[in-house]
């Protein structure tokens, strides 16, 4: 081998390799702020950071499976409020432009009071407000209006300005039917809303069950009535 193809060689071995695998240039940065590893002590905590470079108005934060739109402001900032079960946990940030997607993670350990039932619900339009009703066995509906109710269940977070999550948790459901529905509660002339409905049981355990709708809201004002599910004694779906 020539002395020139042994430098070509070493050349593409020290430059041109490394910059195929380093991660693509021009993608988004994004930095999380808030929570930053360690521990969390209440269930309901704010993800905020930035985001540096994107390309649209809105990032994606991904949570044990279940992805949403947040919001990215003119200076790059983002915050969300979210509902976290007991032990170890990942959080993903999503931004996309046009040379590709950027991911920021953050990981902590949830020290929080576990749960059996949580409903989510997200949509994908922004400044509207979809109104999460959960209706237990008893009859009574809990919403943004009665937001704990007698039996237990509790709306954790509404959300009033575009994405969700609104989020409905209860420690000991009853059995029995439960069912879900949807209010489209945005002022004025709103766009047509794809919305995601997630049920989770015992989130995070090896008796995890799960359950999705997805619909759709055309007008304000629309109730859309998700669906219905059982309950046995023990808390498992029938």
């Amino acid at each position: 081998m020539t002395k020139q193809m042994l430098s070509l060689a070493l050349f593409l071995f020290m430059v041109v390799l490394p910059l195929s695998l380093s991660p693509q240039a021009g993608v988004p940065q994004v930095i999380i702020d808030t929570p930053y590893g360690g521990f969390v002590h209440t269930p309901v905590i704010t993800v905020s950071g930035r985001v540096l470079g994107a390309g649209e108005d809105f990032a994606t934060l991904v949570y044990n499976g279940i992805a949403q739109r947040v919001a990215i402001a003119q200076n790059g900032n983002f915050s969300t409020k979210l509902v976290v079960s007991y032990g170890d946990t990942l959080i993903e940030v999503r931004a996309r432009n046009r040379n590709g997607v950027g991911v920021g993670r953050t990981s902590f350990f949830a020290s929080v009071p576990k749960i059996s039932m949580k409903v989510v619900l997200v949509w994908d339009s922004n400044r509207t407000d979809m109104d999460l009703l959960v209706t237990g066995p008893d009859g009574e509906k809990v919403f943004y209006g009665n937001r704990t109710g007698k039996a237990g269940g509790q709306l954790d977070i509404d959300i009033t300005d575009g994405y969700g999550p609104e989020t409905f948790t209860h420690a000991s459901p009853q059995a029995g039917t439960w069912q879900i529905q949807v209010q489209n509660f945005s002022p004025g002339n709103v766009p047509i809303t794809t919305m995601r409905v997630d049920l989770i049981l015992f989130e995070g355990t090896d008796r995890e069950e799960r359950r999705t709708w997805n619909i759709t809201s055309y007008h304000a004002g629309d109730v859309v009535n998700v669906g219905s599910f059982v309950l046995d004694g023990a808390g498992r779906l029938m």
